[in-house]
């Protein structure tokens, strides 16, 4: 039995904090998700390097951002809610959770993380449409992929197995062709068919 967490890396195309008018860059590549809920990640900005340790739990994102360079060496607390594929977050110099929430939901933006997604877009309840929007699906092996989603505004850990395929025919020349769904490369591979 396989008791190791599996990791999934959601890549950041854009990290910023806001401080006494100014915007700061921060430059992360990919913040390291868990499917038990922890994450992590490594970066730097104009005070220095940093490691970003923290949990994914109610749908927020609680933070820890630990300066890791000989200038600085303090802590910034940050907590953030998941808006479609950005998460807003607030933070402060000590760790005060209810400061943060009642911040948060005060509409405050102190800082904001955006993330890549995958090029596609999946339904998940047919009656209702829900949208989700697939952050990260790097593990397709044989039609299956596991992967982590948005939903509701949440990150959920998704298990899937993709079945498609397509038939059609060349209506000058009636070949047909079958084809099956790649996942990886999101596209149909095409083959010539007697059926």
């Amino acid at each position: 039995m396989d008791n190791e967490v599996k990791c999934f890396k959601l890549g950041i195309k854009r990290s910023v904090y806001f401080q006494d008018g100014h915007h700061h860059e921060m430059n992360m590549t990919y913040l390291n998700f868990y499917e038990n809920g922890k994450v992590s990640l490594n970066g730097n900005d104009c005070n220095g390097p940093f490691e970003f340790t923290g949990e994914l739990k109610d749908g927020y994102l609680r933070l820890k951002k630990q300066y890791t360079g000989e200038r600085y060496y303090h802590a910034v607390y940050y907590l953030g809610k998941l808006v479609s594929a950005t998460v807003n977050l607030v933070y402060a110099f000590a760790d005060d959770y209810n400061t943060l929430l009642l911040m948060l939901n005060s509409n405050v933006k102190m800082a904001e993380i955006e993330f890549t997604t995958e090029p596609f877009n999946v339904f998940f309840k047919e009656e209702d449409k829900t949208n989700i929007i697939l952050m990260d699906s790097s593990s397709v092996e044989n039609g299956k992929f596991r992967g982590i989603c948005i939903k509701d505004g949440k990150f959920v850990v998704v298990k899937a197995k993709i079945k498609c395929e397509l038939k059609f025919a060349d209506a000058d020349s009636d070949q047909k062709f079958k084809g099956k769904f790649n996942a990886q490369t999101n596209t149909f591979i095409v083959k010539e068919t007697d059926d």
